[in-house]
Protein backbone atom coordinates (compact mmCIF):
# COMPACT_ATOMS: atom_id res chain seq x y z
CA UNK A 1 0.00 0.00 0.00
CA UNK A 2 3.03 2.37 0.69
CA UNK A 3 4.16 3.11 -2.94
CA UNK A 4 0.63 3.30 -4.04
CA UNK A 5 0.12 6.59 -2.23
CA UNK A 6 1.77 10.35 -2.86
CA UNK A 7 3.24 12.88 -0.60
CA UNK A 8 1.91 16.03 0.15
CA UNK A 9 3.43 19.10 2.59
CA UNK A 10 0.62 21.06 4.35
CA UNK A 11 2.40 25.20 3.79
CA UNK A 12 4.45 26.73 2.09
CA UNK A 13 6.35 29.63 3.67
CA UNK A 14 5.98 32.34 0.71
CA UNK A 15 7.21 36.31 1.35
CA UNK A 16 7.18 39.10 -0.76
CA UNK A 17 10.12 40.24 -3.04
CA UNK A 18 9.99 43.98 -2.01
CA UNK A 19 12.65 45.20 0.79
CA UNK A 20 11.30 45.02 4.05
CA UNK A 21 9.29 48.16 4.89
CA UNK A 22 10.50 51.30 7.07
CA UNK A 23 10.51 51.10 10.60
CA UNK A 24 7.31 53.34 10.56
CA UNK A 25 5.47 50.65 8.68
CA UNK A 26 3.46 47.49 9.71
CA UNK A 27 4.71 43.90 8.68
CA UNK A 28 1.79 42.47 8.00
CA UNK A 29 2.17 37.97 8.62
CA UNK A 30 -0.45 35.81 7.09
CA UNK A 31 -0.86 32.65 8.74
CA UNK A 32 -3.95 29.75 7.62
CA UNK A 33 -4.21 27.99 10.56
CA UNK A 34 -5.78 28.93 14.00
CA UNK A 35 -3.89 30.64 17.07
CA UNK A 36 -2.87 27.46 18.42
CA UNK A 37 0.63 26.01 19.55
CA UNK A 38 0.27 22.59 17.77
CA UNK A 39 0.54 24.49 14.45
CA UNK A 40 4.12 25.11 13.80
CA UNK A 41 3.14 28.06 11.25
CA UNK A 42 1.38 29.90 13.97
CA UNK A 43 4.33 29.47 16.12
CA UNK A 44 7.10 30.24 13.37
CA UNK A 45 5.33 33.32 12.53
CA UNK A 46 4.48 34.64 15.82
CA UNK A 47 8.64 34.06 16.71
CA UNK A 48 9.17 36.11 13.49
CA UNK A 49 7.01 39.04 14.99
CA UNK A 50 8.57 38.77 17.88
CA UNK A 51 12.08 39.11 16.66
CA UNK A 52 10.90 42.41 14.18
CA UNK A 53 9.76 44.07 17.20
CA UNK A 54 12.69 43.55 18.89
CA UNK A 55 14.18 45.51 16.59
CA UNK A 56 11.50 48.03 16.63
CA UNK A 57 9.80 47.21 13.77
CA UNK A 58 6.09 47.12 13.57
CA UNK A 59 4.64 43.31 13.50
CA UNK A 60 1.09 41.70 13.26
CA UNK A 61 -0.05 38.26 12.29
CA UNK A 62 -3.34 37.07 11.20
CA UNK A 63 -4.30 34.17 11.60
CA UNK A 64 -7.30 31.79 10.54
CA UNK A 65 -7.40 32.97 6.77
CA UNK A 66 -8.51 36.47 8.23
CA UNK A 67 -6.73 38.31 5.07
CA UNK A 68 -8.24 35.86 2.80
CA UNK A 69 -8.23 32.24 0.94
CA UNK A 70 -4.55 30.93 -0.20
CA UNK A 71 -4.80 32.66 -3.59
CA UNK A 72 -5.73 36.27 -1.88
CA UNK A 73 -2.85 35.72 0.14
CA UNK A 74 -0.75 35.27 -3.14
CA UNK A 75 -2.07 38.67 -4.89
CA UNK A 76 -1.52 40.92 -1.42
CA UNK A 77 2.14 39.22 -1.60
CA UNK A 78 2.57 40.00 -5.13
CA UNK A 79 1.02 43.39 -4.78
CA UNK A 80 2.98 44.47 -1.56
CA UNK A 81 -0.36 44.57 0.46
CA UNK A 82 1.24 41.95 2.61
CA UNK A 83 4.96 41.14 3.57
CA UNK A 84 4.92 37.36 4.79
CA UNK A 85 2.45 34.35 4.57
CA UNK A 86 1.66 30.95 4.60
CA UNK A 87 0.02 29.17 2.11
CA UNK A 88 -0.12 25.76 0.29
CA UNK A 89 2.03 24.48 -2.32
CA UNK A 90 -1.06 24.65 -5.19
CA UNK A 91 0.17 28.40 -4.96
CA UNK A 92 3.73 27.79 -6.70
CA UNK A 93 2.23 24.74 -8.77
CA UNK A 94 -0.05 27.09 -10.68
CA UNK A 95 3.54 29.14 -11.98
CA UNK A 96 5.49 26.26 -12.02
CA UNK A 97 4.52 22.95 -11.69
CA UNK A 98 8.11 21.62 -10.91
CA UNK A 99 7.46 22.19 -7.49
CA UNK A 100 5.57 18.79 -7.55
CA UNK A 101 8.49 16.80 -7.74
CA UNK A 102 9.47 17.78 -4.07
CA UNK A 103 5.79 15.80 -3.57
CA UNK A 104 6.63 12.71 -5.04
CA UNK A 105 5.91 9.91 -2.98
CA UNK A 106 9.13 8.69 -0.52
CA UNK A 107 11.47 10.66 -2.38
CA UNK A 108 13.41 12.18 1.03
CA UNK A 109 13.81 9.34 3.83
CA UNK A 110 12.99 12.24 6.63
CA UNK A 111 12.61 15.69 6.94
CA UNK A 112 16.50 16.54 7.21
CA UNK A 113 17.15 14.98 4.11
CA UNK A 114 14.27 16.95 2.43
CA UNK A 115 15.85 20.22 4.15
CA UNK A 116 19.35 19.73 3.04
CA UNK A 117 18.08 19.60 -0.37
CA UNK A 118 16.24 22.76 -0.23
CA UNK A 119 17.24 24.75 2.06
CA UNK A 120 21.18 24.78 1.82
CA UNK A 121 22.56 27.99 0.45
CA UNK A 122 24.90 26.09 -2.13
CA UNK A 123 21.72 23.78 -3.38
CA UNK A 124 20.47 24.71 -6.53
CA UNK A 125 17.39 22.54 -6.81
CA UNK A 126 14.71 25.41 -6.19
CA UNK A 127 16.78 28.21 -8.43
CA UNK A 128 14.23 27.79 -11.43
CA UNK A 129 11.44 27.69 -9.13
CA UNK A 130 12.33 30.88 -7.48
CA UNK A 131 12.74 33.09 -10.41
CA UNK A 132 9.55 31.92 -11.70
CA UNK A 133 7.85 33.28 -8.68
CA UNK A 134 9.70 36.39 -8.32
CA UNK A 135 7.97 37.18 -11.97
CA UNK A 136 5.04 36.82 -9.96
CA UNK A 137 6.33 39.83 -7.20
CA UNK A 138 6.43 36.71 -4.78
CA UNK A 139 9.25 34.77 -3.58
CA UNK A 140 9.83 31.27 -1.90
CA UNK A 141 11.19 31.94 1.88
CA UNK A 142 10.74 28.13 2.60
CA UNK A 143 9.44 24.67 2.07
CA UNK A 144 8.13 24.22 5.43
CA UNK A 145 5.99 20.91 6.42
CA UNK A 146 3.61 20.55 9.34
CA UNK A 147 3.30 18.35 11.91
CA UNK A 148 4.74 14.86 11.08
CA UNK A 149 4.08 11.67 8.72
CA UNK A 150 1.16 12.04 6.46
CA UNK A 151 -1.57 9.86 6.91
CA UNK A 152 -5.17 9.48 6.02
CA UNK A 153 -7.69 10.58 8.19
CA UNK A 154 -11.78 9.79 7.79
CA UNK A 155 -14.84 9.03 9.76
CA UNK A 156 -16.17 6.10 8.03
CA UNK A 157 -13.89 3.05 8.38
CA UNK A 158 -10.43 1.22 9.12
CA UNK A 159 -8.11 1.92 6.09
CA UNK A 160 -5.63 -1.16 5.81
CA UNK A 161 -5.16 -1.53 1.82
CA UNK A 162 -5.86 0.46 -1.11
CA UNK A 163 -8.71 -1.71 -1.85
CA UNK A 164 -10.56 -0.31 1.58
CA UNK A 165 -9.91 3.70 0.23
CA UNK A 166 -12.80 2.81 -2.08
CA UNK A 167 -16.38 4.82 -1.91
CA UNK A 168 -14.44 7.26 0.50
CA UNK A 169 -14.90 10.99 0.05
CA UNK A 170 -11.33 13.20 0.44
CA UNK A 171 -11.08 16.43 1.11
CA UNK A 172 -8.61 17.87 -1.82
CA UNK A 173 -6.52 20.79 -2.05
CA UNK A 174 -6.75 21.01 -5.92
CA UNK A 175 -7.35 19.07 -9.28
CA UNK A 176 -4.31 16.97 -9.02
CA UNK A 177 -4.92 15.25 -5.61
CA UNK A 178 -8.82 14.97 -6.76
CA UNK A 179 -7.22 12.49 -9.65
CA UNK A 180 -4.83 10.73 -7.14
CA UNK A 181 -7.86 9.77 -4.67
CA UNK A 182 -9.14 8.44 -8.29
CA UNK A 183 -6.68 6.08 -8.53
CA UNK A 184 -7.35 5.21 -5.53
CA UNK A 185 -10.75 4.49 -6.03
CA UNK A 186 -11.78 7.27 -3.51
CA UNK A 187 -14.10 10.53 -4.71
CA UNK A 188 -11.88 13.62 -4.43
CA UNK A 189 -13.91 17.21 -3.38
CA UNK A 190 -11.55 20.78 -3.53
CA UNK A 191 -12.47 21.98 0.01
CA UNK A 192 -10.92 24.81 1.97
CA UNK A 193 -9.67 23.65 5.32
CA UNK A 194 -11.69 26.25 7.21
CA UNK A 195 -14.78 24.70 5.18
CA UNK A 196 -13.66 21.01 6.31
CA UNK A 197 -16.09 20.64 9.60
CA UNK A 198 -18.99 21.84 8.03
CA UNK A 199 -18.13 19.95 4.33
CA UNK A 200 -18.10 16.81 6.78
CA UNK A 201 -21.36 17.76 8.27
CA UNK A 202 -22.87 18.02 4.86
CA UNK A 203 -21.75 14.78 4.44
CA UNK A 204 -19.49 16.22 1.04
CA UNK A 205 -16.26 14.37 2.24
CA UNK A 206 -15.49 11.58 4.87
CA UNK A 207 -11.64 12.37 5.84
CA UNK A 208 -8.34 13.94 4.50
CA UNK A 209 -4.67 13.28 3.78
CA UNK A 210 -2.86 15.14 6.28
CA UNK A 211 -0.03 14.88 8.92
CA UNK A 212 -1.44 14.31 12.55
CA UNK A 213 -1.05 17.19 14.01
CA UNK A 214 -3.81 19.08 11.21
CA UNK A 215 -6.64 17.59 13.35
CA UNK A 216 -5.19 18.90 16.47
CA UNK A 217 -4.85 22.43 15.18
CA UNK A 218 -8.19 22.61 13.34
CA UNK A 219 -10.12 20.52 16.43
CA UNK A 220 -11.32 17.72 13.88
CA UNK A 221 -10.38 14.86 16.14
CA UNK A 222 -13.90 14.56 17.47
CA UNK A 223 -15.32 13.65 14.40
CA UNK A 224 -12.25 11.85 12.70
CA UNK A 225 -12.23 8.27 14.43
CA UNK A 226 -9.95 6.79 11.67
CA UNK A 227 -6.58 7.10 11.22
CA UNK A 228 -4.24 5.11 8.59
CA UNK A 229 -0.31 6.39 8.80
CA UNK A 230 1.27 5.90 5.93
CA UNK A 231 4.24 6.94 6.67
CA UNK A 232 4.45 9.80 3.89
CA UNK A 233 7.04 12.09 5.03
CA UNK A 234 8.45 13.22 8.07
CA UNK A 235 8.36 17.14 8.37
CA UNK A 236 8.85 19.73 10.62
CA UNK A 237 8.57 23.60 9.98
CA UNK A 238 11.86 24.78 9.90
CA UNK A 239 12.95 27.67 11.92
Amino acid sequence: MKNMFRKTFSGLALGAVLALPALAQEVRIAVQCPAVPACSDWVYAEDFAASLREGGMEATVFVGASLGKDPEIVDQLSQGLLQFGVTNFVMIAQVDPRILGFLAPYVFDDSAQFFRATQDTDSPLLDGIRENMKGQGVMIAGLPGLGGQMGLFNTKKDVASVADVEGLRLRAIDATQVKLFEAWGAQGVVVDMPEFAGAVQQGIVDGYFNPPAVPLIFKHTEFLTHFTNLKVARLSAPR
